[in-house]
């Protein structure tokens, strides 16, 4: 949920990675595969020539079934702090309030990614529920990286997208390579 001027929060969920991402906003074109949607073309041109993007065997891309995800699940936030939480990039603000994990966007500050090196969760699921108080443009990224960039760190890898409905590329919940291209 972002509240004013800008907070995204993160309830305590089970660690699992569905796709609990909001619906999609698509042009009412149909757009086959390869094929870009003129309502992002302008967009996929100023992006697609970044380099970060790894090697696909450096990815973990998972090939499994579903799991059943009635037991053996355990929280990756501890619902009081954000022990073991550390923020990357830019300036942006994150507390925990409530059991949740509250962003709060600070003017002129870069992309700020809060960020876990919790090593214990290599093979996992992932599910949260996230809410806007304001539109903005957001996501969960998944074995992101790290690397010195502009003014500070670059963090870049896998994001699930979640952006509000008046955005600029009119799309959610798919995976999105973050300063990678797209």
């Amino acid at each position: 949920m972002f509240r004013n001027p800008s907070k995204i929060i993160f309830f305590n969920q089970l660690l699992i990675i569905t796709a609990v991402v909001l619906c999609g906003v698509s042009s009412d074109r149909q757009v086959d595969a390869g094929e870009v949607d003129p309502a992002q073309a302008a967009w996929h041109k100023k992006y697609k020539d970044q380099q970060n993007i790894p090697a696909p065997d450096k990815m973990l891309l998972n090939t499994d079934k579903e799991p059943d995800l009635s037991e053996g699940f355990r929280d990756l936030f501890n619902g009081k702090d954000l022990t073991g939480w550390t923020p990357k990039g830019g300036s942006c603000k994150f507390e925990a309030v409530d059991g949740m994990i509250v962003g709060t966007v600070v003017a002129g500050s870069p992309s700020t990614y809060l960020s876990t090196e919790n090593a214990d969760f290599t093979d996992f699921v992932f599910t949260c529920q996230m809410k806007w108080e304001v539109d903005g443009n957001s996501g969960v990224m998944f074995r992101a990286q790290t690397k010195p960039g502009k003014g500070g760190e670059t963090v870049f890898g896998p994001q699930a997208e979640m952006e509000g409905i008046t955005g600029d590329r009119y799309w959610n919940g798919g995976i999105y390579g973050q300063s990678c291209g797209g």
